[in-house]
């Protein structure tokens, strides 16, 4: 149950930012404009993607070390 709930916050927080960061039309229909770069998403992301991987393999390897040890 707790792996459940820890996947239901990130799934949220990660669809929360997206919605945080929407940038609305010019008109007063409520629509998004999607065409352009005109999206906060860029081509660093690439990088923060590898960051994650390279955070997520190096925690595994200390957990891991600490259940052989202990």
């Amino acid at each position: 149950m707790k792996t459940f709930v820890k996947i239901i916050m990130l799934l949220s927080l990660l669809l929360t930012n997206f919605s945080i960061f929407a940038q609305s039309s010019d008109d007063n229909t409520g629509g998004g404009n999607l065409d352009g770069n005109d999206l906060p998403v860029n081509g660093l992301v690439i990088y923060l993607i590898i960051a994650g991987i390279l955070l997520a393999y190096y925690s595994f390897k200390v957990h891991k070390r600490k259940q052989n040890v202990g």
